[in-house]
């Protein structure tokens, strides 16, 4: 579970900003937040709203950036290849610094890094116990790197992850079976990475989702009976066995199974192929068979706009299965920003973010709602957000 970020010099962030996914007892007012296993209260459920170009998907690409760059980094990264991230513009010679509190099953871990777009200029990894204890320290300056670590690194490994200047040392131990027990960074989905929001092309959708669902039955199945309670007109799925062609030329072995729908009216029943299907049909089905699996496992789901396309009531369902302690067995958390303000009506004043942008510095700057003096629980914060009375809203001239 992902416990606070802090994010300094990153997109449109320029200043440090602090979000805290960390309650008290008295603030659980629903499943929508648990106690875990060290004692201590954590949100499930988190949303973003604010102004357009506020901020808000920044926030969500900074957590986006980190998986990746741990994740992939140490597989991936070629020599001498830029680090993906973008400063704010009036801070370019300036590094970026992000740091996480996370509980990976029940321990929890502070990580941070600071960076530029050629290299990683400072990383460090924490796990408490009865105080924060050191696991490993990098500091890179100039032509010099030290790694301080209390793991027993092979001294050739140890070198070489020091000449891998723009390498997370995190995704190099994860990697190389150093820290292989840190599956936090596994368990994540998002549909943003270093440039924004992912366009939903629904043809190249159509085709990820339906190689996944025909590999899983039991996901399958799954999918399949959630479509059915959002009245989508499915009553099944079948697959469409496609060889796909390469210089014009069709190659047998290399084929694809094509999802089909199946809708039954009184008399008859035809099938549409999922990219024929509309596209909030299509866009439901690929959150779905994204987000069913890390439910099951527990993670994070990190998603921008997460109404796009989706019907209200659609969106609220997904969001409960977040909620429900049967659908969300392991705590898996979701953060979303949206423009659909009527959803705030079921978070609490501690689930609510607000993103602004400063008119004189031009950068985001993030509080909770709780931050503010005198809101109250039993308030309805969709009508005071309209009214402007928590800010996070465009000053716009009507004339």
């Amino acid at each position: 579970m992902l416990k606070s970020i802090k994010i300094k010099n990153f997109c449109s962030i320029g200043e440090m900003q602090e979000i805290s996914f960390e309650i008290t007892a008295k603030d659980i007012l629903n499943d929508s937040a648990r106690q875990i296993d060290d004692g201590s209260y954590m949100n499930l459920v988190s949303c973003i709203v604010g102004h357009n170009a506020s901020g808000k998907t920044t926030v969500l690409k900074a957590i986006s950036f980190l998986f990746y760059f741990i994740q992939s980094s140490y597989t991936e990264a070629k020599a001498e290849q830029k680090i993906p991230i973008e400063p704010h513009k009036l801070k370019e010679n300036e590094p970026t610094f992000i740091e996480i509190e996370f509980f990976n099953e029940t321990d929890l871990y502070k990580y941070s890094i600071e960076l530029n777009e050629k290299e990683v200029l400072k990383e460090s990894l924490e796990k408490k116990s009865n105080r924060m204890i050191p696991i490993f320290k990098l500091v890179r300056e100039e032509n010099n790197t030290e790694i301080e670590t209390s793991l027993k690194l092979n001294k050739t490994d140890e070198e070489r992850f020091k000449k891998r200047k723009n390498v997370s040392l995190l995704s190099s131990l994860i990697n190389t079976g150093y820290l292989s027990d840190i599956s936090f960074f596994k368990m994540f989905d998002t549909n943003v990475n270093q440039r924004g929001l992912l366009s939903h092309s629904s043809f190249k959708s159509s085709f990820t989702t339906s190689e996944v669902l025909f590999a899983d039955e039991n996901l399958r199945k799954e999918v399949l009976n959630f479509t059915k309670n959002i009245d989508l007109g499915i009553s099944d799925f079948s697959f469409l066995t496609v060889p796909l062609k390469r210089n014009s030329t069709i190659e047998k072995d290399n084929i694809q199974q094509i999802l089909q729908c199946i809708h039954k009216s009184k008399d008859n029943d035809f099938k549409l192929f999922l990219f024929e299907e509309s596209n909030g049909t299509q866009h439901s089905l690929s959150i779905l068979t994204d987000i069913l699996p890390i439910l099951k496992t527990g993670g994070l789901v990190v998603l921008d706009e997460i109404e796009s396309g989706i019907h209200p009531d659609v969106v609220g369902k997904i969001i409960s299965l977040f909620e429900n302690k049967k659908t969300n067995p392991n705590n898996a958390q979701l953060i979303f920003s949206t423009h659909q303000h009527p959803l705030l009506n079921d978070r609490t004043k501690t689930q609510i973010f607000l993103a602004e942008k400063n008119d004189s510095t031009f950068e985001t700057e993030i509080f909770r709602l709780d931050d503010i003096e005198g809101v109250r629980n039993d308030e309805n914060y969709f009508r005071k957000y309209m009214a402007g009375a928590y800010g996070g809203k465009a000053n716009i001239n009507w004339i």
